[in-house]
């Protein structure tokens, strides 16, 4: 659901139900709930916020799933998109 509303641009909507559904950090991080949360706060504009979502789950990530994970490799997109925006 997180996805599917970010991918409407219902930011919003989208950090409000990540919010509701995410566990706590640790292997649950390295959930899609966590990089929807981010992505969600780069929609709305939160750069600050959205990368220290982002790299804690790019943390998590690295710790509890395989090398070369689709959703690592989603956050490190993630990562570099904070990234240029915050350069404009």
């Amino acid at each position: 659901m997180v996805h599917s509303l970010n991918g409407q641009g219902r930011h919003e909507e989208a950090l409000t139900e990540a919010r509701k559904s995410a566990p706590a950090y640790g292997q649950g991080g390295a959930d899609a709930i966590g990089l929807g949360a981010a992505t969600a706060l780069h929609g709305l504009g939160h750069r600050a916020e959205a990368e220290a979502e982002a790299r804690q789950v790019l943390a998590d990530c690295e710790k509890y799933l395989p090398p070369g994970h689709r959703r690592t490799q989603q956050t490190h997109q993630l990562l570099a998109r904070i990234t240029i925006d915050s350069l404009g």
